[in-house]
């Protein structure tokens, strides 16, 4: 099965030849198929902040946009750390 990346302009939010339901229902399939063959990650369609398509088979998520959001959390909870370790 072929996925159709999507492709951003700088006119158009975004265009493609498949339908909004052709890409999710073969995000679906693809998903399935990683999960059945006990795959982490599978390559889906491109995420809505255009990361490259890397997904998690346990919830289909982006891994990119997963990884920044582990980053900007951390950060967040290094940044209380030192903030209460300097009044104490």
């Amino acid at each position: 099965m072929t996925i159709m990346r999507l492709v951003m302009l700088p006119e158009a939010r975004y265009i493609s030849a498949l339908t909004y339901k052709d890409i999710i229902m073969s995000m679906y399939d693809l998903r399935v198929q990683a999960a059945k063959a006990g795959l982490k990650h599978f390559q889906g369609p491109a995420c809505v902040k255009g990361h490259d398509g890397k997904r998690f088979t346990s919830n289909g998520g982006c891994c990119e946009c997963s990884r920044i959001r582990s980053q900007v959390y951390q950060q967040g909870i290094r940044d209380i750390l030192a903030a209460n370790k300097n009044q104490a």
